[in-house]
C-alpha cells in the first residue's frame, strides 16, 4: 500500500532503458523489445557534431524518454585487478579509490574511477577490477552522445557491458570468451563460473581486421592474450566463443582460436554487442563513470521534474516515518557500530602489510642494483612491456637514469612504470611526464621516467 501510494505521489519509473554505444562514425542504439518501436537504431554520427536528422530518427523511432546506459570503450581504459581485505562494498570502495591514487601516475582530479567486484570468499576478502579513465576522454565521449540528443544518466566500461549477454547465453558451469570488434580496438573478456574473470583489450581497429597487416597482428594479439589468460585460469576443450561487431572479425577468428565461433544471439550484424548488453546492466552496483557533477545534475533535473505539492511531500514522508522511522534509526545504529568494529580490524591488517611492504623493499634494495649501462639496457629489455619502445636514454652510472618510450595506449605507458616498479633494480622510479600526440590517426603516448640508481642525494 505504501508503494503504490508513493508511486501516485511521485509517478512510475520509465519501462525499460536505452543502451547506446559510439562507434567512431556511426551511433548504436538498443532498447527492450515488446515496448512499441524499433529494438535496434544504427545512424552516421559524426564526433561531437550535432544532427538534427539524428536526433529526429531517434525520437521518431522511440528511442527517447527512458534511461540512457552509455558505453565507453575498453581500450580508453586502465583495469587493474585488486585482492582487498574486506568482503563490505562501502569498505572496498574506499580501499581501492586508495590504490587508484596509488597506481595511477596521473593527478586524481585528471582520472574518473569506479569498481567491480568479481568475488568475495569466506576469509572477509575480495577480488575486484579497478577502471580508470582520463577525464577528458570521457568527456570527449559523452558530447558524442549529447551531440545526438542523448543525455547518459550511466556510462560503462564495454567489457562490462557484455556480460550480461555472456550471462544469459552461458549454460551452467559453461565457459564463455567474448569479443566485440570496434572502432578503436578489440574487447576480449573472459566469462567463467557466472562471473566476468578476465578483460584485455586488443589493440587493433576494426578497420584493420580487413588488412593482411591488421590480421597478422591481431592473431599475435590473440595468442598473447590466451597464454595470459590460462596463467590465471583454467580453460577446458570446450569454450564456447561468441564474437560481435566487424564482420572481418569471423574471418580471422578460426584461424587463431581452437573453438569455434559464433555471433552474440540477438544482436544484427555489424552491431556492437556492448550497446544491446548495457540494456540488461544492473542500475545498482556496476560501474559508472560518469563525473560527480554530471550524476548531480541529472539527479537534480530528476527532482525538479518529479517536484510534488508541500502537502503531498509531507503525506508521504509521514507514510515513511510511521512504517519504518524506529527501526531505522535502530538498524542504522547496529550498522554503524558493526563498520566501526571492520574498520578497526581492517586498519590494523593494512599497518600490517604496510611494514612486510617496507621490508620487502628494503631487501629488494639490497639485493642488488644496475650499476653500468649494458646491465641498463639489459635490464630494460626484460622489463618492460613488448609494445613500448625506448626512443632515449640519459645515463649517469651509479646514480640515476632517465628514458624516453613511446606506447601506442595510456594503459601499455602505465604497465611500463609499473613493471619497472616491481622489478626490484632501481631504488626510486618517477613518471615525470606523459602526452598523447595524434599519429596517423591513432594516439601515440610519449612518456618519460626517472630511474635512481642509488640513494641519491636530498
Amino acid at each position: 500500500m505504501v508503494r503504490s501510494f508513493l508511486e501516485n505521489v511521485f509517478g512510475r519509473a520509465p519501462r525499460g532503458s536505452i543502451g547506446a554505444a559510439w562507434d567512431g562514425g556511426r551511433l548504436m542504439a538498443a532498447r527492450p523489445a515488446g515496448e512499441g518501436g524499433k529494438t535496434f537504431f544504427s545512424a552516421e554520427a559524426p564526433d561531437a557534431v550535432r544532427s538534427a536528422s539524428v536526433w529526429a530518427r531517434l525520437k521518431s523511432e522511440g528511442f527517447h524518454g527512458a534511461p540512457v546506459t552509455a558505453v565507453f570503450p575498453q581500450h580508453l581504459l586502465v583495469v587493474k585487478t585488486l585482492d582487498l581485505p574486506s568482503a563490505d562494498p562501502a569498505e572496498v570502495r574506499e580501499m581501492a579509490a586508495l590504490e587508484a591514487s596509488r597506481r595511477i601516475p596521473l593527478p586524481p582530479e585528471e582520472i574518473l574511477t569506479d569498481i567491480h567486484i568479481v568475488s568475495t570468499d569466506s576469509n572477509g576478502s575480495s577480488k575486484v577490477m579497478l577502471f580508470a579513465a582520463r577525464r577528458e576522454d570521457v568527456s570527449r565521449w559523452l558530447e558524442t552522445f549529447r551531440a545526438a540528443g542523448l543525455a547518459p544518466e550511466r556510462l560503462e566500461p564495454s567489457s562490462l557491458a557484455l556480460a550480461p549477454l555472456l550471462r544469459r547465453a552461458a549454460s551452467a558451469g559453461e565457459t564463455l570468451l567474448g569479443l566485440e570488434a570496434a572502432a578503436g580496438a578489440v574487447t576480449f573478456v573472459l566469462f567463467q563460473d557466472g562471473v566476468l574473470r578476465f578483460v584485455r583489450s586488443l589493440p587493433v581497429s576494426a578497420e584493420e581486421l580487413e588488412t593482411e597487416a591488421g590480421g597478422d597482428r591481431f592473431s599475435r594479439e590473440v595468442r598473447d592474450t590466451l597464454l595470459a589468460c590460462r596463467r590465471e585460469h583454467t580453460l577446458s576443450d570446450t569454450v564456447r566463443v561468441l564474437a560481435g561487431g566487424s564482420p572481418g572479425l569471423f574471418r580471422l577468428l578460426p584461424g587463431v582460436l581452437p573453438w569455434p565461433s559464433e555471433p552474440f544471439p540477438g544482436v544484427p550484424e555489424g552491431f556492437l554487442p556492448s550497446a544491446v548488453g548495457a540494456v540488461l546492466l544492473p542500475h545498482d552496483g556496476s560501474p559508472n563513470l560518469l563525473p560527480p557533477e554530471d550524476r548531480e545534475g541529472r539527479v537534480n533535473r530528476r527532482r525538479r521534474r518529479e517536484s510534488v505539492s508541500f502537502a503531498s511531500l509531507a503525506a508521504a514522508g509521514l507514510v515513511v516515518a510511521t512504517a519504518w522511522g524506529a527501526g531505522e534509526l535502530q538498524a542504522k545504529k547496529r550498522r554503524l557500530s558493526l563498520l566501526e568494529t571492520r574498520w578497526s580490524s581492517v586498519a590494523g591488517q593494512v599497518r600490517e602489510l604496510e611494514k612486510m611492504e617496507s621490508r620487502l623493499e628494503l631487501i629488494r634494495r639490497r639485493a642488488g642494483t644496475v650499476g653500468d649501462l649494458p646491465q641498463l639496457v639489459a635490464a630494460l629489455n626484460k622489463v618492460l612491456p613488448p609494445r613500448v619502445f625506448l626512443t632515449g636514454l640519459n645515463f649517469e652510472r651509479g646514480i640515476s637514469a632517465e628514458l624516453q618510450g613511446e606506447a601506442t595506449t595510456l594503459a601499455e605507458a602505465v604497465a611500463s612504470v609499473n613493471a619497472l616498479e616491481k622489478s626490484g633494480l632501481f631504488h626510486k622510479v618517477k613518471l615525470i611526464s606523459s602526452n598523447a600526440r595524434p599519429v596517423n590517426g591513432r594516439d601515440l603516448v610519449e612518456f618519460r621516467v626517472h630511474l635512481s640508481l642509488g640513494e641519491e642525494s636530498a
